[in-house]
């Protein structure tokens, strides 16, 4: 199950979890129903997330750790611990494979 769609694809290194990140300048987030639609002005392209992938989302606008975000999914979505940490690990990856987020800086 793919938590998100999009148009084109940008190759990153995988990246510890443990190390802050922010969102990319130029990415427009937007709710549209019980999906979150973003923006990337920088590589035109626009993401469409599902509620668990904008969930995680927002959640990392409150500079939430992962494992915060993990049990917040956990409470929201009423999922396993290890299924809710497999997501966010999965989601975070993808984000910055497409470039969503800003390099990440050691804490």
């Amino acid at each position: 199950m793919s938590l998100m769609s999009h148009r084109g694809a940008t190759s990153v290194a995988r990246r510890s979890m443990s190390r802050t990140r922010s969102r990319q300048q130029g990415v427009i987030a937007r709710r549209s129903d019980e999906e979150l639609l973003l923006l990337d002005t920088v590589a035109d392209r626009i993401h469409q997330l599902n509620p668990t992938a904008g969930f995680i989302w927002e959640k990392l606008a409150e500079d939430c750790s992962d494992a915060q975000v993990a049990q917040m999914l956990c409470d929201e979505f009423d999922v396993s611990p290890d299924q809710a940490r497999a997501d966010v690990e999965t989601t975070v990856r993808l984000f910055r494979e497409q470039g969503l987020l800003a390099p990440i800086t050691d804490l």
